[in-house]
């Protein structure tokens, strides 16, 4: 029987305390109860509270025996399990998770929760921040958390090394606007331009000439007559088939009255 290597004990209350192995040791101290892990790491955090924020911090977050990081989140039996507990607000709020790194072993998570006298909340490395990360990386200033309409809105704020959004599902691309993408050390632009009008677009459209023809032809008929408009003025007719023009203008007349 498989033994808590914490208390010792095989026990297990079914999916409730369920014996667990959340790192890479074997043998005898390969599992652990739920609860005992949870204990454990509930008596090593941090906790930072503020009227509108609190802020967990551990400074290891991992197996002290093999080193491993731990998750936040853990599956057993076909449930998942977070391994830290902390207060979920009734109204909105915004959950905050570090990653895990190779180099870093430090886990750290915020929990916003905006309210009518605040919804704007600083994020980065310096003391005046609501969130801080202290990473090299990260800015003294480094962003903007917003509330509005219902939704969170993530705005940098000129920071060195920008503002980075995990990708988890499509992303679209609209025309105007540049998309940055990162992969790994690489950033990829991506840019999407309008198409320019085409030449044949360019072009005047027949019901366009059609009008000009009437409206023409109505003014010949309504004026002096056909005899005084040949004195006066030449009428052009666009030549869209790319004709020759005819020259004279009571020949221009008689086309324009035909067309």
């Amino acid at each position: 029987m498989p033994q808590c290597r914490f208390c010792w004990s095989s026990s297990t209350q079914g999916d409730v305390n369920p014996l667990i192995s959340s790192c890479k040791c074997a043998g005898g101290i390969r599992y652990i109860h739920l609860n005992c892990l949870m204990q454990w790491l509930n008596a090593k955090k941090n906790v930072k509270n503020g009227d509108n924020y609190m802020s967990y911090f551990w400074k290891s977050f991992e197996c002290e025996i093999c080193k491993t990081a731990y998750p936040l989140m853990i599956k057993s039996n076909g449930k998942n399990f977070h391994l830290v507990d902390y207060e979920r607000p009734a109204t909105s709020y915004l959950v905050l998770e570090s990653l895990n790194q190779e180099k870093n072993t430090s886990r750290i998570v915020h929990i916003v929760k905006p309210s009518l006298g605040k919804d704007v909340f600083k994020m980065g490395r310096g003391h005046e921040s609501d969130l801080r990360i202290n990473d090299i990386s990260v800015s003294r200033l480094h962003a903007m958390i917003k509330f509005k309409d219902g939704r969170f809105l993530l705005e940098d704020n000129v920071s060195k090394f920008g503002t980075l959004v995990l990708v988890n599902r499509r992303t679209p691309l609209y025309a105007g606007f540049n998309k940055a993408v990162q992969i790994g050390r690489t950033v990829i632009n991506f840019s999407v331009k309008s198409l320019s009008p085409t030449k044949t677009d360019m072009l005047p459209k027949l019901e366009h000439l059609e009008s000009f023809g009437v409206a023409k032809q109505q003014q010949v008929e309504g004026g002096a007559g056909a005899e005084e408009f040949d004195e006066e003025e030449e009428v052009q007719i666009p030549d869209v088939a790319g004709g020759e023009e005819e020259d004279e203008g009571g020949a221009n007349v008689q086309q324009q009255q035909q067309f």
